[in-house]
């Protein structure tokens, strides 16, 4: 149940990091106060990892990527992920 509340969260936060995330100033934001949709799935990952959840790792995995690219981050080991 864990990882499904902390991949609705990253999903939440998806939309957060150039958004309403910013609305209460730079050092208060939402994402500054939780973090945001990146470290949500690396943590998911980790945690799915753990447990031998291979489809939630699948799910974080595929939306860190979809994240990554909405956000215009480009990187080799994205990359590679694909």
């Amino acid at each position: 149940m864990w990882l499904t509340l902390r991949l609705s969260l990253a999903k939440a936060l998806s939309g957060e990091d150039g958004g309403i995330g910013k609305l209460v100033g730079s050092t208060r934001s939402v994402t500054a106060s939780i973090g945001n949709c990146s470290h949500h799935c690396q943590q998911g990952l980790n945690e799915a990892e753990a447990f031998g959840d291979s489809e939630m790792m699948a799910e974080f995995l595929v939306l860190d990527v979809v994240h990554s690219l909405q956000q215009g981050k480009i990187s080799e080991e994205l990359l590679q992920r694909l």
